[in-house]
């Protein structure tokens, strides 16, 4: 919670240092997890997610799976850490979001 705070109000790296605007990058570059092709910016794949801004990225090694999705206009922050190959933490992740987004509706009588 302290690292994305951090991030929210950049005093851990300012706007330009976080990089969310994408470059080109040589070659075949950044892809998503199902193999499209993605916006990369520092670090960060920075491709919209139905309708919202999103930054995000996701790692594995063996035994190991990782994600981390920012949706930045819903100040919403799902890091997935899983400790088996057989889980698909970008999956688990974005249904997380899901869940979250759904209860925001039916807050507001969506």
């Amino acid at each position: 919670m302290k690292w994305e705070k951090a991030l929210n109000n950049k005093s851990l790296l300012t706007e330009p240092e976080l990089a969310t605007t994408p470059v080109m990058v040589s070659g075949r570059g950044p892809v998503e997890p199902g193999g499209q092709p993605a916006a990369y910016g520092f670090g960060w794949f920075l491709n919209l997610w139905p309708g919202h801004r999103r930054i995000w990225h996701y790692g594995e090694t063996a035994g190991f799976r990782t994600a981390i999705y920012r949706l930045i206009d819903q100040g919403l922050t799902v890091i997935v850490l899983c400790n088996r190959d057989g889980m698909d933490a970008s999956d688990l992740a974005l249904k997380i979001a899901e869940v979250y987004l759904d209860q925001g509706k039916e807050a507001a009588g969506y």
